[in-house]
């Protein structure tokens, strides 16, 4: 979300409810879900299947959903900035 406001991206909201589930950002208009996983709760194989179940029934309803480690936020946070750019444009 600090990267989001750094570079002046408005639109999106937290925590954001898309078909039953929440999104982590949810940008409402463009129809975009950013996901952040961390190795905290997503190392555990029935949390791995279930994040590819939600991903899919998340993109059925027209989604695009990207998804971010916590590194690609603290080391790759320009290419993340740009990606997103990309997909609500």
């Amino acid at each position: 979300m600090k990267l989001l406001r750094e570079a002046g991206i408005t639109g999106w909201r937290t925590n954001y409810p898309v078909g039953g589930y929440k999104v982590d950002v949810g940008f409402p208009k463009q129809m975009v879900a950013v996901e952040v996983d961390g190795w905290a709760f997503h190392s555990d194989a029935d949390v791995f299947v279930g994040d590819r179940n939600r991903q899919n029934n998340i993109a059925l309803l027209g989604w695009k959903v990207l998804r971010f480690t916590w590194l690609d936020l603290t080391e790759h946070p320009q290419r993340v900035i740009s990606e997103i750019k990309r997909a609500i444009s």
